[in-house]
């Protein structure tokens, strides 16, 4: 039969399946990430057409149907499906056309390809035994990727139902890359190979006729490889794998730590090994109970930490497997936390040793209640500020999952933590334990949940706030979410080729793009970088003029806000008007974001005030600026604070003369201080926080107790030498 009648034959068949393919893609176009053709339509997509594919192909083949015909009408109804997706991308969200597109087409023609040849090869056992293997070896390929994601330690899983899954969807940015290639080309060459013969066995074929076992046995082969040599490829990260790249090792009875870097001091590693035993006996403390068999995996970075386990975004915890993985850079703001998630599998009874359903309002609330700290506060602190200044927000709902995943990620941490440690207080660590375990409130604290949500939130009014914390809240809380935004996918690659550009100082090209992604999204980002590129380029009339022009630069929304005011008065100082300059970044500094903040806005104070050095920040990146700027003014301590961690001894002395009331400033001198083997300076710090802050928070008591526990165990350690 020809294609042509093969089609017009199931043309009704074909047409209803089309338009169910079709009517759920515009079902689909209500939830956030699911708008754009992009990743996750693929991944989805793939799953129902390899299964459409693969069945399909059974039943065709069972009619008499023949192979081409099938294939054929496979690459036919995927270029239509990918022809009328682009059409509502065109037409209904205009997002930019990039590479995201293109792995619909990849995925789908992969997958139904890979699909169609397991139907060839189950077809000559018969309709119900071939019927009956294909779902068989459905369900294997789920639960051969279930078993991986829970046995391994990567997140990201290549299947060859779905191509490829990266675990987590906050990394903004997903494209095509070298894996995926590599995986896809295996995947097809394989497939077709097994196909060819059943295409050559063909009567209107013009091939000629091969010896059929040859490509079965090159099938296999190329799947064996790809197999075999799948965390060297990049498919997979197994256990035995990842450990190979982490050659230094600290190894603790109930512990190990393992560390990428294997160049790092002495001291530091020695650091990184107290830090982890403070955190655990405190976690022990608290519990009452000891974990054993823990892994501490510290990358050196977020890139290597996405190559082998597929995010960069977040650090992360698989609690039922006790392993951790965090990067140098996250490691003393997440490690406490990481380890709060093991301590609480140890209560859960599911097999992924989380709280009961998977509820994300618990499992990370709880580990923020022990954790209790966030920048320079507890989260009970941000969470008043939370519900002082968006009262629309409904605290509930922070317990349900949709919510908890589509809000900021900081505002539902915040808040499921302060209630989970609200819930501690009243009822105990056990009662809250067993709530972990159960996930049914009202049976296990013989309260309701409302009831103690309006008791927590009558808490949080106790709290009190002035304008300036308004602004602040801005800040820390506001911009939009990746769900929120209009075309994420694609928009996030254009920002990222653009801030290539702006790496390599290819300003003009980068400042295209920006206003291109701002005119079409109104993205308050893509202005701030837009600004960003005029300032680099020293357009400093036009940082002003477009600034002025729009009422984004009077607002504050997000840390995005707080640089576009930085380049704003940066300008204003470079032109000559220096007072409203440093009112700019005063009225910046008055918001108390973080010490850390303000010490930079110090710094830009100081760049005001001679506004010929702001040529330094544009020509050189921090680290050189700080570098050339110490030889000139050795005495000025906003350059110092902002390059701690180059200092020495006498440089260190003069940023505590100026930043002495400032206990956070203090904590991190102290650590410089241990750095450089001056334990004498070191413990003078401790003392100074002791006497001049006798009331500090929660969070900062945290610290110093770490501290002194440090200080006090390397001054062992020296006198044991």
């Amino acid at each position: 039969m020809s294609i042509k009648n093969f089609i017009l034959k199931y043309r009704y068949s074909f047409f209803l399946i089309f338009l169910f393919l079709v009517a759920l893609r515009i079902f689909l176009l209500q939830f956030p990430l699911l708008k754009n053709l992009d990743l996750e339509i693929a991944i989805l997509y793939s799953l129902i057409f390899s299964i459409i594919s693969g069945f399909g192909g059974l039943f065709f083949l069972s009619k008499g149907e023949r192979l081409s015909s099938i294939l054929f009408l496979n690459f036919i109804f995927i270029v239509f499906l990918f022809i009328i997706f682009l059409l509502i991308e065109l037409f209904f969200y205009k997002c930019p056309i990039s590479e995201g597109v293109l792995f619909f087409p990849l995925f789908l023609i992969t997958s139904s390809i890979f699909s169609l040849a397991l139907s060839s090869i189950y077809f000559s056992a018969g309709k119900k035994k071939g019927f009956l293997l294909l779902s068989l070896s459905y369900i294997a390929l789920i639960l051969y990727s279930l078993i991986e994601y829970y046995f391994e330690p990567q997140l990201f899983l290549f299947n060859p139902l779905v191509i490829y899954y990266p675990g987590l969807v906050y990394n903004e940015v997903f494209e095509i890359e070298r894996r995926i290639l590599i995986y896809t080309a295996g995947l097809l060459v394989g497939s077709l190979t097994i196909l060819m013969p059943k295409l050559l066995d063909d009567p209107e074929s013009k091939l000629p006729n091969i010896n059929q076992p040859f490509f079965y046995i090159f099938s296999i082969l190329i799947f064996s490889l790809m197999f075999l040599f799948s965390d060297e490829l990049g498919l997979s990260t197994s256990q035995k794998f990842l450990e190979h790249k982490f050659p230094l090792k600290i190894i603790n009875h109930n512990y190990e730590i393992l560390i990428q870097d294997k160049s790092i001091s002495d001291i530091e590693r020695k650091l990184i090994e107290l830090k982890v035993q403070f955190h655990y006996q405190s976690l022990v403390k608290i519990f009452g109970y000891e974990v054993s068999g823990v892994q501490i995996f510290i990358f050196d970075s977020d890139k290597s930490k996405k190559e082998f386990l597929g995010d960069e975004v977040a650090d992360f915890t698989k609690p039922w497997l006790k392993q951790i993985f965090v990067t140098k850079r996250s490691f003393d703001q997440t490690i406490k936390h990481e380890l709060a998630h093991i301590f609480f599998g140890e209560s859960s009874k599911n097999l992924f040793k989380v709280a009961s359903r998977f509820n994300l309002g618990l499992i990370e609330g709880g580990a923020m209640a022990i954790e209790w700290d966030w920048l320079e506060n507890t989260p009970d602190y941000y969470s008043a500020m939370i519900k002082r200044f968006s009262p629309e927000l409904d605290l509930e709902k922070f317990f349900d999952n949709y919510t908890f995943a589509t809000q900021k990620s900081s505002l539902s941490y915040l808040i499921s933590g302060a209630f989970c440690n609200f819930s501690i207080e009243k009822y105990g660590l056990k009662k809250f334990l067993e709530f972990y375990r159960e996930g049914d409130y009202s049976k296990v604290f013989s309260n309701d949940l409302k009831n103690d949500l309006n008791e927590f939130s009558s808490r949080l009014n106790s709290f009190h706030f002035t304008a300036n914390d308004s602004l602040k809240f801005k800040v820390l809380f506001g911009g939009q979410t990746l769900f929120e935004r209009k075309c994420p996918r694609s928009i996030g690659r254009m920002k990222l080729k653009a801030k290539k550009m702006l790496a390599e100082k290819s300003f003009k090209k980068a400042e295209e793009i920006f206003r291109d992604i701002y005119q079409k999204t109104s993205d308050q980002d893509a202005f701030m970088n837009l600004i960003r590129t005029k300032f680099y380029q020293k357009k400093f009339d036009e940082v002003i003029k477009e600034s002025k022009s729009t009422e984004v630069i009077n607002q504050f929304n997000g840390f995005s806000s707080v640089y576009l005011k930085i380049y704003y008065a940066l300008s204003l100082a470079r032109t000559g008007n220096q007072e409203k300059a440093k009112e700019i970044i005063s009225q910046l500094k008055s918001l108390n974001i973080s010490s850390s903040w303000n010490s930079y806005f110090d710094l830009i104070l100081f760049l005001i005030s001679e506004p010929e050095l702001i040529d330094y920040l544009i020509e050189k990146n921090l680290n050189q600026m700080l570098s050339d700027l110490k030889k000139k003014f050795s005495e000025e301590t906003s350059i110092l604070v902002n390059d701690l961690e180059n200092l020495n001894d006498q440089e260190l002395d003069k940023v505590l003369q100026t930043y002495r009331y400032n206990p956070w400033i203090l904590k991190d001198c102290f650590y410089r201080y241990i750095m450089l083997g001056n334990f004498t300076k070191a413990n003078s710090i401790i003392e100074m926080i002791n006497n001049e802050f006798p009331e500090i928070n929660e969070a900062f008591q945290y610290q110093l107790d770490l501290m002194t526990f440090i200080l006090e165990k390397l001054e062992t350690n020296e006198e044991s030498k």
